[in-house]
C-alpha cells in the first residue's frame, strides 16, 4: 500500500491521469498492431523514446526486430533487465 493510500489521500488529478495514460496507451497499441499486421514477415520497428521498453517488448513478443532508443541510461538498463529476462534459454 502506497504512503498516500495509508494517509487516506488521494489525488484525483492524478487518477484522472493514469485513467487518460491507459486509454491512450490501448490506442497507440491498436493502431501499431493493425499497422503491423499489414506487414509481411518480420518488421524492423526502431522505438524512439521507448523508455522501459513497453511497446518494444510487447512487438517483439509479435515476432518483429525491435531497436529502442532512449537518451536515459536508467530506462534503457530497466529495459535491458527486463529483456535479458524475457529471453527463453536456447
Amino acid at each position: 500500500m502506497s504512503s498516500a493510500q495509508e494517509s487516506g489521500y488521494s489525488n484525483p488529478s492524478r487518477s484522472r491521469h493514469q485513467g487518460r495514460g491507459a486509454a491512450r496507451t490501448a490506442v497507440v497499441w491498436d493502431a501499431l498492431q493493425a499497422l503491423l499486421g499489414r506487414t509481411r514477415g518480420i518488421a524492423s520497428v526502431i522505438d524512439v523514446g521507448g523508455g522501459t521498453g513497453g511497446f518494444a517488448v510487447r512487438v517483439a513478443e509479435l515476432g518483429h526486430a525491435v531497436t529502442v532508443i532512449d537518451p536515459s541510461p536508467d530506462a534503457l538498463a530497466i529495459f535491458a533487465a527486463s529483456t535479458f529476462d524475457a529471453i527463453p534459454p536456447e
